[in-house]
């Protein structure tokens, strides 16, 4: 089907979703279904159970079995199915198993070739699943299907599905255009502009462009610079907004880039490519998508820009290996329908040193081999062509996606032995013999695990000892057959992304992991979210461990470091358009997380057209789009992005080469290492890192006025570092690279001159310092019922729990809304989840009682007294089973529960009640948690509506849930200094009778210990009244703050605690690390009583000029530094003091590294 989509029109006729009028196939009576459909030897029942359309459903019997089988039925298309557009054809299933079932298919097209697939059906809930029988690849040549067969995967157990209402539709899958809004401010076009018909540019290359993206007033002339080491590629990048419609834009080499002695770049090291626009998902399995994503650096020579328009031009620069060091200069055309309408110079600056290549990292693509190719010939060359363009990209491995092909009836396995022939022909091997000749380094990753199919030749039972002998037996003469044949280690991963499968699978992988690890010398990978299976299950019998998207946590990382393992993560940039994820991934997050590679899904891979992101359920994943009789093709933007970050990590190592042999030098060489090194750390410090990546860039999004969805600002990493940064960052080695190459101790900048400027109060708002996350338990009259549906109008009255965050901080990509209220008898509790990936979500645990946490699922935490001694936990998943854990002591109880789960378009819902009595509440308020695990094809999120840190299950964080009114509550306070701080608690007395409170709190601030107040206060019933309170703080830092309300017998009534910072008195804030010019500045606040102000001065300092300046004062508490003369060194130490004036003790201070590139 052709898609037409203008953004703000939503012309996919998905949104029409024009359904065929009656099914094909209902199996009513007097309906020939077996015309359709062929069901060989499974048995097929037509029952008048589970029906979607009619009264009637097929009963599909597919028997599992303990050797490899793949059951299952044909369903036959029609040439004449192909009308009115329709190009797709869906169907309801449902089974009733006690596990969550997959349901595979193939689809063989009129072609000759076939695409597989599959998806996941949970236990009694009915799927609409969704298959595309036309296709059309980037030339428009039409693929039809001609048979679907339906099937289930190798099934150990059996299964019996109900398929019902097979449907011709056209285009269901429903899209949502996302519109870019690009900011306002359009410089105007000078008359010389206007004349010709266009204004030029610039952005940081890592900055998308979009077609309605406009020149702004601080867009100054492109400055195409560049520097690179020989054998490095490096790009640069400028925009043209067209004035009128233009045609036939080229840009060309003019002359070329030439340097000492006359020097020249050969025009072929230079490759000019226009930056296309696609619509692109915002995730490769999403329903939203970005208009006109800027996305593929095309291999097209001239292209048309309509007026209003802009376009970048991507020059990337391949320095030959023995290009001599120095300045080159060269002038570019820029040419409208064959007239030169202005020329553009740009220069490279060629380092006299090449970059060393780290001989630890794995840095690859996922790759199946070969596409459309089918002599040996064309595979080899074209394999050829595939690995060199990875090489040449930085890749040192492969994560190989097709195993070994075995001639057939070669296998065998006999006296203990395996043995067979490989296929000299297939991907697998033809890449293996390419692999070191081509350059690559590092061990490959295979991700077909070959040694389960040889095993299934011999219709043997995994877990048995035979099964053991002979897989064991195949994966040690494939590895004596690669060291024969020189090829690298092969790392075997059994089973893909066990974590998101069943439990079979999951005891499959443990299974085979443990199998290989048998072997001598073998080593293991898994992959999937860092979860318990993947760290404590699976993870001790793996070497690699590979994560999704993003780490773990830092004690998670440490026994990585400590057991030896490999940490490297894939997939952050599937789609290929994240420019700054590809490079901050592949280098400096490297560095900084002391990591060991990255790989990403795929070099080249996806549906029929590339250049369609909707031509099938999961769009595309090409890094390098491929050229076809009518593309030219070319690479994505997220591709090259991976190659600089590489580049990044290569002028790392490079300089970590040299302080390592500058160790036995002379004692000034020593010295300059020493400085080099500390300049990396301190380079990688000014860095806010996260372990997360994937899914983590954003733009800034926009509701529009119509309703419509927008984004606006440029994609982002939340690493506090500029585009910018990251080439200023390299500037900086560069130059310790040439400091230590020189073997000079690098001079030393005059002292600069700076200007301290006070700045007027800044005016804040007094809070009382309240927990944020209390909720009020609003009592209803009447039961509920448990049947996951909200729309009862008691939960109108529920308590809210809203605005979820990440456990350890940060907005989540999707949301989670609790509800809470009570009867007297019964808590009820409930979550409406979203998601927008609901046939990804993970419902695997089918009984209750089981390993819930190991699903999507939300917790809910109960700490009865608040005395956080410890805590009730029940976990619920989506399908509405439970497990409900005491951790305060090792006593079972069986507490009254109730749970239901609903499951929808675009959420889950969980609904419950657990009976109050046994939640042993002695008070009016209780410590109380929401969170919740989401695990569907993403990152891992965990969020929570009261943030816990690393982990859920810490009561201290929890926040307090009231039946009623609030009987305790801080009055509003200023902030917390050093020195005395006042604090009032208000009391009410909610109870029926006159009562005798005693009040006491509590303060713990670390190494200053804990010090504790108490006072008490007699109130009449509904009475308020207030205790006051003096904590002295002593020094800076956090401060735990717990606030107790006793009554008269000593039962807590309620209890409130607060984690509030006593400020530093000193703070210095940085507009940036790196000082790149006059716009740099710092600010500096005091945070002291004026009365303690009296006799102090700031003092600023560096480490290589001493002091700077001297500042009284007196009665300004804020100040603005800039530097108003001179620099500072490439790396300078800067100190802000607060000291006596008298006695020059220091009361204060503030250190901080600043680069100057």
């Amino acid at each position: 089907m052709t898609k037409k989509i203008a953004c703000g029109l939503f012309t996919l006729l998905a949104a029409a979703a024009l359904q065929s009028a009656e099914p094909i196939i209902s199996f009513e009576p007097g309906e020939n279904w077996r015309e359709r459909i062929g069901t060989g030897r499974t048995k097929v029942e037509i029952v008048a159970e589970h029906a979607v359309h009619g009264q009637n459903s097929a009963k599909v019997f597919l028997p599992g079995s303990p050797h490899d089988t793949w059951p299952g039925i044909d369903l036959r298309i029609k040439p004449e199915d192909f009308v009115d557009g329709i190009n797709e054809l869906n169907f309801s299933a449902w089974h009733q198993e006690k596990e969550t079932m997959g349901i595979n298919w193939r689809i063989d097209y009129d072609k000759g070739d076939s695409i597989f697939g599959g998806t996941n059906v949970p236990p009694k809930t009915r799927r609409r699943i969704a298959l595309t029988i036309e296709r059309k690849d980037a030339d428009g040549n039409a693929f039809r299907a001609v048979k679907i067969v339906l099937y289930r995967r190798m099934p150990r157990e059996d299964c019996t599905y109900w398929l019902d209402d097979f449907r011709l539709d056209v285009a269901s899958r429903k899209f949502t255009p996302i519109e870019y809004i690009a900011p306002k401010g359009h410089r105007p076009p000078t008359a010389a502009e206007q004349a010709a018909g266009f204004q030029l540019f610039q952005r940081h290359w890592m900055e998308h462009v979009f077609k309605n993206t406009k020149p702004l007033p601080t867009d100054g002339a492109p400055v195409l610079n560049a520097t690179a080491c020989p054998g490095e590629q490096e790009p640069i990048v400028f925009s043209l907004h067209a004035l009128a419609n233009l045609k036939q834009v080229t840009v060309t080499v003019a002359k070329p880039l030439t340097g000492p002695n006359g020097h020249a770049l050969p025009n072929t090291a230079i490759e000019i490519l226009p930056i296309r626009c696609l619509d692109k998902k915002t995730t490769y399995p999403s329903k939203d998508y970005y208009c006109d994503l800027p996305v593929l650096l095309e291999r097209r020579a001239a292209v048309d820009i309509p007026d209003g328009e802009s376009k970048s031009f991507w020059i990337d620069i391949d320095v030959p290996a023995q290009t001599p060091a120095g300045n080159y200069a060269g002038t570019l055309a820029l040419a409208i329908d064959g007239k030169t309408m202005t020329t553009l110079p740009f220069t490279l600056r060629v380092l006299p040193f090449t970059l060393e290549e780290p001989n630890d990292m794995f840095w690859g693509e996922y790759y199946y081999g070969a596409r459309n190719a089918n002599t040996p010939e064309e595979i080899k060359a074209q394999l050829q062509e595939h690995m060199t363009l990875m090489r040449k990209n930085g890749m040192t491995s492969i994560g190989i996606c097709s195993g070994p092909a075995l001639v057939k009836d070669s296998a065998r396995w006999e006296n203990g032995k395996a043995s067979f022939t490989l296929d000299e022909n297939c991907n697998f091997v033809l890449m293996m013999n390419l692999y070191f000749p081509l350059g690559y380094t590092m061990p490959v990753i295979l991700l077909s695990d070959v040694g389960q199919s040889f095993c299934s030749q011999f219709k043997l039972v995994v877990g048995s000892e035979e099964y053991k002998a002979c897989y064991k037996a195949f994966w040690a003469a494939m590895q004596a057959e690669g060291k024969k044949r020189g090829w690298p280690e092969m790392i075997v991963q059994p089973v893909d992304e066990p974590g998101w499968r069943s439990q079979y699978d999951r005891d499959l992988n443990l299974t085979l992991l443990k199998y290989l690890k048998e072997i001598p010398g073998q080593r293991t990978e898994q992959d999937g979210p860092g979860d318990d299976y993947f760290i404590n299950q699976a993870g001790p019998w793996a070497d690699m461990w590979n994560f999704n998207g993003a780490f773990g946590n830092a004690d998670v990382m440490a026994r990585v470091a400590r057991e030896n393992r490999l940490a490297v993560l894939y997939n952050c940039d599937v789609e290929s358009y994240r420019p700054e994820v590809g490079r901050y991934v592949t280098g400096f997050f490297q560095a900084r997380s002391n990591s060991q590679g990255y790989y990403n899904w795929a070099f080249m891979s996806g549906s029929s057209n590339p250049y369609d992101d909707f031509d099938s359920e999961h769009g595309d994943f090409s890094h390098i789009y491929p050229a076809t009789a009518t593309e030219p093709g070319g690479p994505s933007i997220g591709w090259y992005g991976v190659r600089e970050g590489i580049d990044d990590y290569k002028y790392l190592t490079t300089l970590r080469n040299l302080i390592d042999r500058k160790k036995t030098a002379s004692p000034t060489e020593q010295a300059q290492a020493k400085e080099a090194a500390e300049t990396i750390g301190a380079l990688l410090g000014t860095l806010r890192y996260s372990p997360r990546i994937r899914n983590a860039a954003s733009f800034t999004s926009m509701n529009l006025p119509d309703g419509k969805r927008g984004v606006t600002g440029i994609l982002k990493l939340p690493n506090d570092w500029p585009f910018q940064h990251y080439d200023q960052a390299r500037a900086i080695l560069i130059a310790q690279i040439m400091a230590l190459r020189g073997s000079k101790p690098t001079a030393t900048a005059a002292a600069p001159k700076l200007a301290v400027t006070p700045q007027p109060p800044v005016e804040t708002e007094k809070s009382a310092p309240q927990s944020q996350f209390q909720v009020v338990i609003p009592i209803i009259n009447t039961p509920i019922t448990i049947d996951g549906d909200l729309s009862e109008p008691a939960w109108q009255k529920a308590g809210k729990l809203e605005n979820f965050s990440l456990a350890t901080g940060g907005v989540p990509l999707r949301q989670t809304h609790g509800r809470i209220m009570t009867d007297g008898t019964y808590l009820y509790l409930a979550t409406v989840c979203d998601e927008e990936y609901m046939d990804k979500i993970s419902m695997q645990v089918t009984e209750n009682g089981g390993q819930i946490w190991m699903d999507d699922c939300v917790e809910f935490f109960f700490d009865p007294t608040l005395e956080y001694k410890g805590y009730y936990q029940l976990v619920v998943n989506a399908l509405g089973k439970y497990t409900f854990l005491n951790q305060f002591n090792a006593k079972k109880m069986k507490p009254r529960i109730k749970t239901a789960a609903k499951l929808g378009t675009d959420s889950w819902t969980v609904e419950l009640s657990i009976a109050l009595a046994d939640l042993i509440i002695p008070g009016q308020s209780f410590g109380f948690n929401l969170c919740r695990e989401r695990r569907p094809l993403e990152v891992m999120e965990l969020t929570c509506w009261s943030p816990t840190g690393s982990s859920f299950g810490t009561p201290e964080c929890f926040g307090v849930a009231n039946f009623g009114r609030r009987s305790l509550s801080l009055t509003s306070m200023d902030a917390l200094q050093l020195g005395d701080n006042p604090i009032t608690a208000l009391i009410r007395n909610d109870l029926p009778t006159a009562e005798t409170f005693t009040v006491t709190a509590a303060w713990n601030a670390g190494a200053a210990g804990e010090t504790k107040q108490t006072q008490t206060i007699a109130l009449q019933p509904e009475q308020e009244g207030t205790v006051n309170f003096t904590w002295t703080a002593t020094e800076p830092g956090p401060v735990t703050q717990t606030i107790t309300l006793l009554d008269s017998k000593a039962n807590i009534v309620d209890r409130l605690t607060t984690t509030p910072q006593v400020t530093q008195p000193l703070i210095l804030a940085l507009s940036s690390p790196f000082i790149d010019g006059p716009d740099w500045q710092a600010e500096i606040a005091v945070n002291l009583a004026p009365e303690r102000r009296a006799n102090l001065e700031l003092v600023i300092r560096s480490e290589a000029h001493g002091v700077l300046a001297r500042v009284p004062l007196a009665s300004d508490s804020h100040f603005t530094l800039k530097i108003s003369q001179g620099v500072f060194n490439t790396r300078e130490n800067l100190a802000v003091q607060l000291q006596d004036k008298t006695t020059s003790k220091t009361i204060s201070a503030v250190n901080c590294v600043v680069f100057t590139p």
